[in-house]
């Protein structure tokens, strides 16, 4: 239906069913539809599935439809044991401003376009700015502008 309609689909990897760029990739394979493929988030790889975004970039440039943009640093284990205890929740990144943190974002989004890929960027999280939350949305703009400007 949604090709009729002229809507591309597009697999985020979260959670448990899909959390892994191998996942995202045999998803979209299996589906033998073009209008199908992967919403490529690098943090999510490192969050979910530990996996180095980079190469994960590399093998989904060809199948992504759509990548959001953030970014992330480790939280320190006391602090994800403490969040666990206290809410039940395991949270061992954190969201960051897009320069800010440890994914190598020209790495990735190169190795998406050396993949093929030329579609939608969307900005996920901005982090946060002592100037407040407009300030983190103008500050990880610009950083993605600026990666991106770096793509060949």
């Amino acid at each position: 239906y949604a090709k009729t309609c002229h809507v591309e689909l597009a697999i985020l990897n979260h959670c448990f069913l899909v959390y892994l760029g191998w996942h995202q990739k045999w998803l979209t394979l299996l589906s033998e539809r073009d209008n199908v493929g992967a919403c490529v988030d690098p943090g999510n790889y490192l969050h979910y599935g530990h996996q180095d975004p980079e190469p994960v970039c590399r093998e989904l440039g060809r199948f992504a439809k759509m990548v959001r943009a953030g970014n992330v640093v480790p939280m320190l284990e006391g602090d994800v044991v403490e969040q666990f205890k206290k809410e039940g929740s395991f949270q061992p990144w954190q969201a960051v401003s897009f320069d800010e943190g440890v994914i190598d974002q020209v790495a990735c989004y190169q190795a998406l376009a050396d993949g093929g890929y030329a579609g939608v960027v969307s900005l996920k999280t901005a982090g946060s700015h002592p100037n407040g939350p407009l300030e983190a949305i103008r500050h990880s703009w610009q950083a993605l502008n600026r990666s991106l400007s770096q793509i060949k």
